[in-house]
This record gives C-alpha cells, sequence and structure tokens, in this order.
C-alpha cells in the first residue's frame, strides 16, 4: 500500500502520495518554459531586494509599492515589454503563495494606470515609408519582361496598383470622400475630384503593354 501523508483537516489539501505531488509540481513546471521561470525568478529577486532596501513587505505586496517599483525601472531604463513581464512575475509569485496578485487587488488599478502611461511615454512614432514613385514602378515593370498570361497579369496588377494609390493620394490632399462612401445628392450639385496626374496613372499602363 502506497504511503500517504497524515491526514490533513477538513479544511486543508487532502493527502496525496509522494510521487503524485511530484508529478502534479512537474507538470506545473512545465506550464512555463525554463527560460521564463528563471526571468520570473531574477525579476522576484529583483523586486524583493528593492522593497528590502526601502523597508517594504514584498510578499504580499502592496499594489502603490508595485506601481512605484515599476516606475523607477522605467526611469532606469527597462522598456516597456520588460516591465509587463516583471509585473507578471510579481503577480506569479502572490499566486503561488495563495494571494491575490497586486494588479488584480483592491487599488490594483494604479499599478494598470502607471504601466499604461509608461508604454505611452516610450511609445515611438512608427516609421514612415516613402511610397514608390513611378520609377521605381517602371523598373518592376521592366524586370516582368515575359509574355506569358501570367507575366501580362503581373504587369496589369503593378499597374492598377498604381493608379489605384495616386487616386488615393490625390482624394486625401483635396479631402474627398471615397465613391464607395459617398454618393451626390440629387439636390446638390455634383463635386467631381480633379483627376490624378497622367504620370502617376497612365504610364503605368503603358509600360504594361495592356
Amino acid at each position: 500500500m502506497a504511503d500517504l501523508t497524515p491526514v490533513p483537516p477538513d479544511d486543508a489539501l487532502p493527502a496525496f502520495a509522494p510521487a503524485e505531488l511530484d508529478a502534479a509540481r512537474r507538470y506545473r513546471d512545465a506550464s512555463r518554459a525554463a527560460s521564463t521561470r528563471a526571468k520570473y525568478a531574477a525579476d522576484w529577486r529583483a523586486f524583493s531586494a528593492w522593497c528590502h532596501a526601502r523597508g517594504h513587505t514584498a510578499l504580499p505586496a502592496h499594489p502603490g509599492v508595485v506601481a512605484v517599483f515599476l516606475a523607477a525601472e522605467a526611469d532606469r531604463g527597462c522598456a516597456p515589454s520588460t516591465l509587463g513581464r516583471v509585473l507578471a512575475a510579481i503577480g506569479h509569485h502572490h499566486r503561488l503563495a495563495g494571494l491575490v496578485a497586486p494588479h488584480t487587488a483592491e487599488g490594483g488599478t494604479v499599478i494598470l494606470d502607471v504601466l499604461a502611461g509608461i508604454r505611452r511615454s516610450h511609445r515611438t512614432p512608427p516609421a514612415r515609408k516613402a511610397a514608390a514613385d513611378s520609377y521605381v514602378v517602371h523598373a518592376v515593370l521592366r524586370a516582368i519582361d515575359g509574355d506569358t498570361l501570367a507575366d501580362l497579369r503581373d504587369r496589369a496588377l503593378v499597374a492598377f496598383g498604381m493608379g489605384v494609390g495616386a487616386l488615393r493620394r490625390v482624394r486625401g490632399m483635396v479631402g474627398c470622400p471615397s465613391t464607395s462612401s459617398w454618393a451626390p445628392d440629387a439636390t446638390q450639385e455634383q463635386r467631381r475630384s480633379p483627376p490624378p496626374h497622367p504620370e502617376d496613372v497612365v504610364q503605368g499602363a503603358e509600360l504594361a503593354g495592356i
């Protein structure tokens, strides 16, 4: 018969064989990659040391303490993605101890607000790419030099895309709505958008041979 641990009180965990408990721990650890567990452990050590140096309790941690810690780490140069992982590590260790994660506890919204502010402050605008001009499209069309149906199709698609892009740029500059979302009312004078420049629309079709 298996060697079971003593039967605990009714409000405690039931008794299990050591092998069963080991299996549960093994599968629990397998829920996260080894590298993630190592990073969580390092993040928790850093948070615990920070709290100890300032006389705060790390477990359970007050939401305000966690918020100030994340702000200090952001000023130290930590990326928002790193701070998100740090917060996950703090919550993970609280749950392992049977406690509520600070950011889900009462008053925990301050943590989420601080983290959102950090992300907003560190946001960088996306790099804008220069639109392909007629010279680029000309080079693309020249590269498609075959006479098969597939080559004709590809040249037609490139030329059509050039024309559509030019039309959208013109509409954006003059502030005209798209034809799919605007129809002239019979009681209003019909507004017409100025045609796109021929170099942007016609040249591509001529080069494509269509």
